[in-house]
């Protein structure tokens, strides 16, 4: 997946966001669940060319497993002092994630298997699958390594990514003369109409240092 195609999705999540956080214009309130909905969208454009709407019960029940995973996280201790306990606990919030994760990720790649191009890859699982099938012989090569790379992406993207963006709304919120300060300079370096592009980003120095 190209640059271009990733400018993409981002943009057009970031819009359908927009859309969303609309309709709380002026009325305090948490940021909206679609939040995570647009982020995972982006993630899986790059790695399985599949999206959901930002309003998909599925994957707002499961950005709430991981909310309760992470609540629960300091009582899992135990287990990391005894790791032979878990045989015995019922099985926790952080295994079933795994294991409902790891499914879709299986199916994903079976729906990708099915309909394969060897000579038009449309995405990371293609490309894994295409570089798979030429180290046939290669023990490192397996189906099982490939979940895992799905995994450690969309583990690595999705949470860092939500809690930055919630990091800079907040932040704005509260430092309104540097809300100030990004807008004019967006505002001059894309006036409304214009469609970003990474060349612009050279242009727009006090957001991009602000964002990093």
């Amino acid at each position: 997946m190209g640059k271009s195609k990733i400018v993409s999705a981002v943009l057009y999540e970031a819009k359908e966001l927009v859309k969303v956080m609309k309709k709380q214009a002026g009325v305090p309130a948490p940021l909206p669940e679609a939040l995570t909905p647009a982020v995972i969208n982006v993630l899986w454009q790059m790695i399985a060319s599949k999206r959901y709407d930002l309003d998909d019960q599925e994957v707002i029940g499961f950005e709430r497993l991981i909310q309760k995973a992470q609540e629960s996280s300091a009582r899992l201790s135990i287990q990391d002092i005894f790791p032979w306990i878990k045989n015995i606990l019922p099985e926790t919030i952080f295994n079933y994630i795994i294991k409902k994760h790891n499914y879709s990720q299986i199916s994903t790649i079976d729906e990708h298997l099915k309909i394969l191009d060897k000579n038009n890859p449309r995405d990371f699982i293609d490309d894994y699958l295409i570089e798979m099938d030429k180290q046939k012989n290669n023990p490192d090569s397996t189906m099982s390594n490939l979940v895992g790379c799905i995994g450690d992406l969309f583990t690595a993207g999705l949470e860092t990514t939500s809690m930055t963006i919630n990091w800079i709304v907040f932040y704005l919120a509260t430092f309104p003369h540097v809300q100030k300060k990004l807008h004019e300079e967006i505002d001059e370096v894309l006036p409304k109409g214009t469609v970003f592009t990474l060349e612009l980003k050279s242009r727009l120095p006090y957001t991009e240092a602000f964002s990093v």
